[in-house]
């Protein structure tokens, strides 16, 4: 377990890293409903404009210009990655603390207190997603993760999303997020708990609210995509035993089937894209990164 060290001393308690790449569409939401925000401690909030060529930063500096105290930006022009931006992003903080949040969702009214209390007491902490302000009954009903509670990877707890917030000195320890990963936020709390020892907490209060994409098609690359991350989360986390059975994986295809029956209705063409992307994502992960997790 590593040893962190004491909090480094800053005036700011609180920093909100947000990532933008070509955002204009939603950014002014987000941006919006942070400036919104209040809280008794002292917070900032940072945009890192990630090499956007729409409107986004027109958008960035008018923000910056209405409300210098509160916000501020930073150029992350290297490469385009999420992990990269945040990582710059992070580097260029003033809190003691800092939080993530994207330009396409939207940080509920009492978020940025809700997180700034829990952090500080725990060092890593996870908001509570909601899915059904943005998305159809059927959408936000096939997406039910962290809404009640952290959800489990390999048997731990991990933080996913938006919403995560930790120490600043946590993050020096870990060194930040890891572009390699497609789930940097996942492989970050599991890196957390076994380098660390630190577990992730749930802040109920902290609402986060996600737009995901409507579509089949989008549910299926979804799918397929984290899927993919958990197999290679897997090859350095996992056990033996979180692979399934081959009575587990015989009665997923055997739904996924059943589906494609009914694949005339929405909700179920939903489900048959999901389950199809999940199947195809175990299979690629375990190809690309050569270890069998079917």
């Amino acid at each position: 377990m590593v040893n962190l060290p004491d909090q480094h001393v800053s005036e700011i308690e609180l920093t909100v890293v947000l990532p933008v790449f070509n955002g204009a569409t939603t950014l002014t939401r987000q941006l919006d409903a942070l400036a919104a925000q209040e809280w008794q401690g002292s917070w900032e909030v940072l945009i890192v404009d990630n090499d956007s060529d729409d409107e986004t930063p027109g958008l960035i500096e008018h923000v910056c210009e209405r409300l210098p105290k509160r916000f501020r930006q930073v150029a992350a022009k290297e490469r385009r990655n999420v992990s990269y931006a945040i990582n710059v992003g992070v580097n260029n903080a003033r809190g003691r603390s800092v939080t993530f949040c994207a330009a396409d969702d939207l940080v509920g009214p009492d978020w940025v207190a809700a997180v700034g209390n829990a952090l500080r007491s725990a060092p890593l902490v996870g908001s509570r997603l909601d899915n059904t302000l943005f998305n159809p009954p059927e959408v936000a009903a096939a997406s039910r993760y962290q809404t009640e509670e952290l959800g489990t990877l390999f048997g731990k707890p991990v933080v996913a999303g938006g919403g995560l917030g930790c120490h600043v000195e946590l993050w020096n320890a870990l060194g930040g997020m890891d572009p390699h990963f497609i789930a940097e936020d996942t492989e970050f709390s599991l890196r957390a708990l076994t380098e660390c020892g630190v577990e992730p907490v749930f802040v109920p209060d902290a609402v986060y609210h996600v737009q995901l994409r409507e579509s089949a098609r989008s549910e299926f690359h979804r799918a397929s995509r984290q899927t993919q991350s958990t197999v290679q989360l897997f090859k350095l986390y996992g056990r033996p035993c979180d692979r399934r059975s081959l009575r587990v994986i015989l009665y997923s295809l055997l739904t996924t089937v059943r589906l494609a029956v009914r694949v005339h209705h929405p909700v179920q063409r939903r489900l048959l894209a999901r389950n199809l992307g999940r199947h195809l994502g175990r299979v690629i992960g375990s190809v690309r990164y050569r270890t069998l997790y079917l």
